[in-house]
């Protein structure tokens, strides 16, 4: 301890205690740089609070550019509410549907026209609790269209109008598939010559074979009229103002004796260019 607080040697203790001095500034010198090198002080990186020397702010937003930033915002929350995150994992089906299980549900698109092409969709799924295949055609899927008591459209008789597709129903959910309905009177031929449905309150029935069936009510209405031509009669003259062939307009006939500007065919150019 003594030697410690009183350096002994051949030069005086004043020597000793600079020499002691300058050892811990090495020391402390040392662990500093090792500090700035481990933190990344020594890389050049800049703190994230202060400014380079280089750079510049950014410029403050414009009100417009304010205004549609904010809109669009509103308009992505609007469309991110309408989302739902489903997690479902669809089966594949090993067999094939119950037909008695399986339920079609139609509906019309509004407006329908009569005597224009109706577009339906057909809703279809199935009560099973397993994945299954279905084979929609003319064979499967039965469609009819009544007025009251009367059947306008049968879709026996028009197999050719009924979509095919094989569909791979899952439980708990449903498959659209679309059909149109040419708005014509199905007969016994299903002619494309039939006669046009007129307007009026109308129900289409469907189903699959040995299925219950499902209806939907649409009404059929007259299409819109286009629109009338309206000629106000300006920028157009009067016919009957107007001399036919250079003849005028006040019976006088014009006389033989004046002469014209078009010059007459001499003897030898009578042949017609070829």
């Amino acid at each position: 301890m003594n030697t410690v607080a009183r350096p002994r040697g051949p030069l005086p203790p004043r020597v000793y205690w600079v020499r002691r001095l300058a050892l811990l500034a090495v020391v402390l010198l040392v662990g500093w740089l090792m500090l700035r090198w481990i933190d990344g002080g020594g890389s050049g990186a800049t703190p994230p609070d202060e400014t380079p020397a280089g750079a510049t702010q950014s410029e403050q937003p414009t009100p417009t550019q304010t205004k549609h930033r904010d809109s669009q915002r509103g308009h992505d929350k609007s469309r991110t509410a309408q989302v739902k995150d489903v997690a479902e994992n669809f089966q594949r089906p090993h067999e094939e549907c119950d037909l008695t299980q399986v339920s079609v549900v139609p509906s019309v698109t509004d407006p329908a026209y009569a005597g224009e092409p109706v577009q339906m969709t057909l809703r279809v799924s199935s009560a099973s609790s397993s994945a299954c295949s279905l084979s929609l055609d003319g064979d499967h899927l039965l469609v009819s269209i009544s007025e009251g008591h009367d059947v306008v459209w049968d879709s026996t008789h028009c197999t050719d109008d009924v979509p095919v597709v094989d569909l791979a129903l899952q439980p708990h959910w449903s498959t659209l598939v679309d059909f149109t309905w040419s708005g014509l009177h199905s007969g016994r031929q299903c002619t494309p010559d039939s006669t046009p449905a007129d307007p009026g309150s109308y129900t289409v029935q469907a189903a699959v074979l040995e299925g219950e069936p499902s209806q939907a009510d649409f009404d059929l209405v007259a299409p819109p009229k286009p629109p009338a031509d309206k000629h106000d009669g300006k920028g157009k003259s009067d016919s009957s103002d107007q001399p036919s062939n250079g003849q005028p307009t006040d019976g006088s006939t014009p006389s033989n004796d004046q002469p014209t500007d078009e010059p007459t065919p001499s003897d030898g150019a009578t042949e017609s260019q070829t």
